[in-house]
């Protein structure tokens, strides 16, 4: 296995390294450290990996609030960082519980072990 590149301590450190300024893209981690160095960088890896799923539903979550489905008794400019927060909070507690495999797929690329199908594979599914 290929060594892994190492994985910033919070998603607010990347953030800050991007050079990008919008706060929506601070994701689940709120500045919590998302990795722990005393763990292996598998278990980095995979931490790191459902920090993004959860990032990725928080966005989800952000998008079906700003659609015209939503609710328009909540639309208040006080309630949006509440709102926020609590998107975040729920993206990072249902990806820990729901799987997505958005988190799994990312493990298995970035540490190399994801397998290719083979031609025979694909000739098993066409028929």
């Amino acid at each position: 296995m290929s060594s892994l590149i190492p994985l910033p301590t919070s998603f607010e450190t990347a953030t800050m390294r991007s050079g990008s300024s919008d706060n929506s893209l601070r994701g689940a981690g709120w500045g919590r450290p998302t990795t722990d160095k005393s763990q292996s960088q598998h278990d980095q890896l995979v931490t790191a990996s459902r920090e993004f799923e959860a990032l990725y539903v928080t966005q989800f979550l952000k998008q079906a609030r700003q659609s015209t489905l939503s609710d328009p008794l909540i639309s208040e400019e006080s309630s949006e960082t509440f709102r926020s927060m609590m998107d975040s909070e729920l993206a990072r507690s249902s990806s820990s519980g729901l799987n997505l495999g958005i988190a799994d797929a990312m493990v298995k690329q970035l540490s190399g072990t994801m397998t290719m199908p083979t031609r025979k594979a694909f000739k098993a599914q066409e028929d």
